[in-house]
């Protein structure tokens, strides 16, 4: 029997472990969550509590209990970890230490989107604090956006309208750049898109591409999505005007048997990326594919890591649904503590959604941090008339409460479902 080691909990672990498991694989999850925390843990055959970031005693301990490979879901911490473990058990993984660096590091993304004709927005410079000049300061057309090249969830990332708060932008981003270096360009404003790709055997294909519902957060970035409608409206147009590039870009990589997603703003009918993750993505959209194709790229991504035969077939992807229409909506909490969370069984009784994910529970402790650490609730939601889709994410409203110290709901629920109808 072949053993997986899980890296954490976060989005998708728990699928990881389950489908490990109807595969007959002994799943072991770590991380420093008790397993009444844990929904990964709870599914598993065995957990440990080692850090996911204590490298040496994870390959220690994979060594130890026979391991055959480890994996993590979408935490890119995790996913380093996993690597570094696969590479000392000899193990083949999904990217490499340097294709992680050309997609993950911003200033390289760029370059490498530039080489590949894939439009990004202008970059004014790109380096560490000390070689920003005052002629480069000078050539700056704002707005722009200052972000540190090594970081996201939009951790260190400001938005200049002016040259009055740049030399605090700057540091700002500094601070949160592990590798010291930051990346200032121009912010482009639009519709924010997300494009998923997976490589099979050599074949590169998009596999879904969303349009993100933000919720604008106080520094003016559109951080926390309330939702994503897949089809994007503009896939087609992407996929004549766009997708080509991409496919050049990430094939020339080196990338085989793995996924890769990019961000990205429509405006004035042009594509620019402005990011990639070379991970799974936290809207688990490989449970939406298999919702509309059968075809699920976490389940390839496990077939593979294990060196096993998979049923994935990328050529059976579909990233305009067919015409099918999936939502995915989140509910999203202000600062406080959990003492009370109301309705969830009422509302995952809805046939409407296909999958439920909960994030925080009672005595869970949220900040207005601006990150997707402020989402509580995800659901993927799937009919192919809008109004059943509407009226399923404001029964969602209606009915789930997350109750603070104060007794008072803790939930944002902003997001006006009627937009999807334009």
């Amino acid at each position: 029997m072949k053993k997986l080691l899980e890296l954490g909990t976060s989005v998708g672990s728990t699928d990881i472990v389950e489908y490990a498991r109807e595969k007959g694989v002994y799943t072991i999850v770590t991380d420093y969550l008790p397993p009444e925390r844990s929904a990964a843990k709870r599914a598993a055959d065995e957990v440990a509590e080692i850090s996911t970031g204590d490298v040496d005693e994870l390959i220690r301990f994979a060594k130890e209990k026979g391991v055959d490979a480890a994996f993590a879901g979408v935490s890119e911490f995790n996913i380093e970890s996993a690597r570094k473990i696969n590479d000392a058990l000899g193990v083949p993984f999904y990217y490499t230490t340097e294709q992680w660096d050309m997609f993950m590091k911003k200033d390289r993304f760029r370059e490498l989107c530039e080489k590949y004709h894939v439009d990004t927005p202008k970059t004014y410079f790109s380096g560490d604090g000390h070689s920003l000049t005052d002629a480069v300061v000078e050539s700056i057309e704002y707005p722009v956006i200052i972000k540190p090249v090594d970081n996201g969830a939009n951790v260190g990332i400001t938005i200049c309208r002016s040259s009055e708060n740049l030399k605090e932008a700057v540091s700002t981003a500094l601070a949160a750049s592990d590798a010291g270096r930051i990346i200032i360009e121009q912010f482009v404003t639009g519709p924010e898109i997300s494009m998923t790709y997976v490589v099979q055997d050599h074949c590169c294909k998009m596999v879904c591409m969303g349009t993100k519902y933000a919720y604008k957060t106080g520094n003016g970035l559109q951080a926390l999505a309330h939702g994503y409608v897949y089809p994007s409206p503009c896939t087609e147009e992407y996929l004549e005007k766009a997708d080509e590039n991409v496919r050049k870009m990430i094939l020339g990589s080196g990338l085989n048997n793995s996924t890769i997603f990019f961000q990205g703003i429509y405006n004035d009918h042009r594509f620019y990326i402005f990011e990639s993750g070379l991970r799974l993505e936290g809207t688990a959209t490989f449970r939406i594919t298999e919702s509309i194709t059968g075809q699920s790229f976490m389940k390839f991504l496990v077939d593979t890591v294990l060196q096993e035969e998979t049923t994935y077939d990328i050529r059976k992807e579909d990233p305009t649904f067919g015409g099918k229409k999936c939502f995915i909506f989140s509910l999203i909490a202000r600062e406080g503590t959990i003492t009370k969370i109301i309705g969830t069984e009422t509302v995952k009784e809805d046939s409407n959604i296909f999958a439920f994910e909960q994030r925080y529970y009672v005595g869970g402790k949220i900040k207005n941090d601006g990150t997707l650490k402020q989402i509580v609730f995800r659901f993927a939601i799937r009919n192919d008339d809008i109004n059943e889709v509407i009226h399923t994410i404001n029964r969602i409203k209606r009915n789930i409460l997350v109750l603070d110290e104060n007794g008072e709901d803790m939930l944002i629920k902003s997001f006006d479902p009627e937009i999807l109808r334009k």
